[in-house]
């Protein structure tokens, strides 16, 4: 007889009764000889594959594994949930109706995995274990309403009605931010494309939700469920982007070309007036420079250009906004655009590294292949200092020189002297990242059968034995 113990809580699950047939436990059973030893240190116990429960009903192995989800101990009980999520057999109701159980464990870990082991045991839309879930969503713990969230978004279908209509209520009651968090990834997974009710809870959380993971949660469902073109979400997307969390800004200027109708002049205007917009938050600006850049060069505007060419040649603009601006000029920018490849020689010499790094980053894509202004700009960088002492190099920070040696293989003209010079001089940089690159860089610009780009490549190959 199993000694007395102290039960860890646990939800009222709904028992299952039957088996279901065509289960994943039918396929697995054929695989796994009869020979095959599963240990489990955690809880002393070791036994072959087949009577923990392939092809057949519970097993006295399978039993013992059950009785020990009621262990006093939480690492028993987390073993236990391990071992059964592994080799129990899917089709078993006693077994999922337990994890389901667990799911109301103190013990985090045990919650988690409970979790998984449902997910890996059943089946895509099981009616059981979803309908068991959609209770354990009004339950009075509340990390018990998250867990049966989570799983609830990889065990129901995409479209199950009454899953998405708990899951919006769940969202108009539920006042934990960590539920409600978990109600959204959750709509967001399962709601079926273009569900307005969906998408009207999910407006209503980003924009009155106090938590910055729940707005994020809120956007990011938002793309996968609105229609391409929702006026409504768009909208709210473009307030989102004074969020006051960077977290926040980033999905919605993730998930906004997505969402917006390709062309949509009316974005691009309300992007460009809050760019502008000198009253305007410093953040909500650089997102907005930002998403000028990712909305796609068709159809672009020479007023575009021209804004962010604005912003780029301010001094007294913000880094950010200045950085994001280059980003995506270098984006949409015509090829070989003579207004913008002056602005970003200018920046190369900035003062800022984030804006010198996209900058120079530019001017590998912006120029047109074999441009001699950028390729003198590059080189120039990548030189000793004016000036300065032996050994000093024009740029110092060697995250800025690899950048600077990319672009220059992707500009320069082959053959080009100073530029192979320039490169082969890197070959012997203090930073390695910056000597791997120049090599690679030397191979697209160095003339065919140049003798000393050879014989200098092969001096750092021996040099490196």
């Amino acid at each position: 007889h199993p000694p007395t113990v102290m039960h860890a809580p646990m939800a009222d699950v709904p028992s299952r009764a039957g088996s279901r047939a065509g289960s994943r436990a039918d396929s697995r059973a054929s695989t796994v000889p009869s020979s095959t030893q599963v240990a489990f240190p955690s809880l002393g116990c070791s036994a072959s594959s087949a009577s923990l429960g392939f092809g057949g009903g519970i097993s006295r192995n399978v039993a013992q594994l059950l009785e020990k989800l009621s262990d006093a101990d939480s690492k028993v009980r987390l073993a236990a949930t391990k071992a059964l999520g592994q080799v129990a057999v899917g089709a078993d109701p006693e077994v999922c109706s337990a994890l389901m159980g667990r799911l109301a464990d103190t013990n985090p870990l045990v919650r988690k995995h409970a979790g998984e082991a449902l997910v890996e045991l059943s089946t895509r839309g099981d009616a059981e274990i979803v309908a068991g879930l959609l209770r354990l969503l009004k339950h009075s713990a509340w990390f018990v309403r998250q867990g049966s969230a989570r799983t609830l978004s990889r065990v129901a279908c995409r479209g199950d009605a009454a899953a998405v209509e708990a899951l919006i209520a769940g969202l108009m009651g539920d006042e934990r931010q960590e539920v409600l968090q978990a109600l959204v990834d959750a709509l967001g997974a399962l709601s079926g494309p273009g569900d307005s009710a969906v998408v009207e809870a999910l407006l209503q959380q980003l924009g009155t939700s106090a938590s910055w993971e729940v707005r994020s949660s809120s956007v990011q469902s938002l793309s996968l469920v609105a229609s391409r073109g929702d006026s409504r979400v768009v909208e709210c997307f473009v307030e989102k982007l004074c969020d006051s969390h960077e977290e926040v800004r980033q999905a919605v200027i993730a998930a906004l070309p997505a969402i917006a109708a390709a062309g949509d002049k009316g974005l691009m205007t309300a992007l460009l007036r809050r760019l502008e917009g000198k009253a305007e938050d410093v953040n909500a600006r650089a997102a907005a420079a930002a998403l000028v850049g990712r909305l796609g060069a068709e159809g672009v505007s020479r007023l575009a250009v021209e804004k962010l060419l604005t912003c780029i040649r301010c001094d007294s603009e913000c880094w950010v906004v200045r950085r994001a601006s280059i980003e995506s000029l270098a984006r949409i920018a015509p090829k070989g655009d003579m207004d913008v490849l002056d602005a970003l020689v200018l920046c190369t010499a900035d003062p800022d590294g984030g804006v010198r790094q996209a900058a120079i980053a530019a001017l590998g894509t912006v120029p047109e292949p074999g441009d001699r202004r950028a390729t003198a700009a590059l080189v120039k960088l990548l030189g000793p200092a004016a000036g300065g002492e032996d050994g000093a190099l024009q740029e110092s920070l060697p995250f800025l020189r690899l950048a600077a040696v990319h672009s220059l293989g992707q500009v320069a003209p082959i053959g080009d002297g100073s530029a192979t010079k320039i490169l082969l001089s890197r070959l012997n940089d203090m930073h390695a990242g910056v000597r791997d690159a120049a090599a690679d860089a030397l191979k697209r610009v160095s003339a065919q059968g140049d003798e000393s780009v050879v014989d200098a490549l092969l001096d750092d190959l021996l040099g490196e034995d």
